[in-house]
């Protein structure tokens, strides 16, 4: 069957599907609208209601503390479009094949949130600030209305969702997807929140003591990248984390200004809120700085709250081990939906996952010392279970991996693969089985377009985020290692 068959068999099942669910639904009070609110780089130990010290969060502690906390929410990648694939399909990444840059864009034969809403008559937009989410790499999938402000920070993103907003209070249901970028490196603060964090008066002279200027963060980041030391004493790595923490202070009272709309709409009582973030940030405590270079705790914990009208038992806080991947089964429970195909999720308000179920991980960016030389572009596995063990598998030889943690070892530091045969052999084996059966299954895509391509690349290279792109290639068969992919590209493309 065509590619243009297959997505026309797929229009039709999701109109029948759209039209049985709202006959399920007639009469009843049970849909409501849909408010996704995603803040980019955002680590979940870096706000109050996860238990930080700091006062960075109070619009989103105030959600928090009238919504449903998954305490231990981890991200399926620890960069942004195959984390936010994940998030708005409900496919693991290997299912949905945005794993490297070569599969760019996201594959038309996914089925996003929003195509499965917009088929039930849900207005749909969404409003980004990373241009890694935006028409280029496929994000507009399903939407009506989705605009990118590359680079863009909060207040610009407000400037297009008000709007709309207001527009469609009162036309009908809406699905709205917020990603804002803020606080994604290089950590500007526009509000000055920093000199909170640093001790400082408001009026103080801005270089006493002198912050981390913007893009210097590069500078140690590219001395981990080639193997040397960062360079950063604890002095500037707090500098760091105060402008981290100042833009999450930013962001979160842009963020109470998009609620506060809602409830002058008097839409509160109608709208599901759903607040996480597609990844977590380093800051040394494994070595690395940015993200998407190891699958440790820092990088993969994120902030999941749900918030959904009239929910017994809200608030509630849980201690689950719970995935992104969840967060699509989650919505269409709650919004009355059946999912159109087979989501790789669980329902989180459903009967209990299997008491031993692992959440999955995975990056194709990692960092890596093969052989004694520093090396980049390596695949690595974890899984994570709900007492807290966690497994990671990486390169072959490299002496760090594979490593397995002890139950809830927060830090991770204590390797344990050793001490713990009676259940780390099985971890790995899982892991690999979950590598094997999800690639089995990846839905096909296809190269970028040279235009796009340029277009992306040119938008990168400005924010210093890319320093050697080259153009996407057609698939070309089997990997040249020892790892398969799963389209059937070849390595070495970054």
């Amino acid at each position: 069957m065509s590619r243009s068959s297959q997505r026309a068999v797929l229009g039709v099942l999701l109109l029948l599907a759209a039209a049985l669910g709202a006959w399920r639904c007639s009469g009843s009070s049970g849909r409501y609208n849909l408010l996704v609110v995603l803040v980019d780089t955002l680590r979940a130990d870096h706000l109050g209601c996860q238990g930080y010290g700091r006062e960075t969060s109070r619009t989103i502690d105030a959600l928090a503390r009238e919504g449903v906390v998954f305490e231990e929410a981890f991200s399926a990648v620890p960069w942004t479009p195959a984390s936010t694939a994940t998030l708005l399909t409900g496919l693991e990444p290997f299912r949905h094949g945005f794993v490297r840059p070569e599969v760019a864009p996201l594959s038309q034969d996914a089925i996003t949130l929003a195509e499965i809403l917009g088929a039930r008559g849900y207005s749909t937009a969404g409003f980004s600030g990373n241009l890694l989410i935006s028409d280029l790499s496929g994000f507009d999938q399903g939407f009506e209305t989705f605009k990118t402000v590359t680079w863009g920070k909060a207040p610009a993103l407000n400037a297009l969702a008000i709007p709309w907003l207001r527009a469609k209070a009162k036309a009908g249901r809406f699905f709205l997807y917020m990603h804002y970028f803020d606080p994604h490196d290089p950590y500007d603060d526009p509000a000055g929140n920093w000199r909170t964090f640093a001790g400082l008066a408001p009026d103080a002279p801005p270089n006493e003591p002198a912050p981390i200027a913007n893009g210097d963060i590069e500078v140690p980041f590219v001395a981990l990248r080639e193997g040397r030391d960062p360079g950063l004493g604890p002095d500037e790595l707090r500098r760091l984390i105060d402008r981290y923490d100042g833009e999450i202070r930013f962001v979160d009272s842009e963020i109470a200004k998009l609620l506060a709309e809602v409830k002058a709409l008097g839409l509160e009582d109608e709208t599901i809120v759903v607040f996480t973030s597609d990844h977590g940030e380093q800051f040394l405590e494994h070595g690395g700085l940015k993200h998407g270079s190891s699958l440790h705790r820092e990088e993969l914990h994120v902030p999941l709250v749900f918030k959904i009208p009239g929910r017994a038992g809200a608030p509630e806080r849980r201690p689950d081990i719970v995935g992104l991947v969840d967060v699509v089964p989650t919505l269409l429970a709650a919004l009355g939906v059946e999912p159109p195909v087979e989501l790789d999720g669980v329902d989180l308000f459903g009967p209990p996952p299997v008491k031993d179920r692992l959440v999955f991980s995975e990056t194709s960016h990692g960092w890596a010392t093969v052989n004694g030389k520093r090396e980049e572009g390596k695949e690595l596995l974890a899984g994570r279970t709900v007492d807290g063990r966690v497994a990671m598998i990486g390169p072959p030889g490299d002496p760090r991996f594979p490593r397995g943690y002890g139950e809830r070892a927060e830090k991770e530091i204590v390797d344990v693969a050793e001490r713990r045969p009676d259940w780390y052999p099985e971890f790995i084996d899982r892991i690999l089985g979950w590598r094997k059966t999800s690639a089995e299954r990846v839905l096909p895509n296809r190269p970028m377009s040279p235009e796009d391509f340029k277009r992306l690349r040119d938008g990168l290279e400005a924010l210093g985020y890319l320093k050697k792109a080259k153009p996407l290639q057609p698939p070309e068969g089997e990997h040249d290692d020892s790892t398969p992919s799963p389209n059937g590209t070849k390595k070495g493309g970054e």
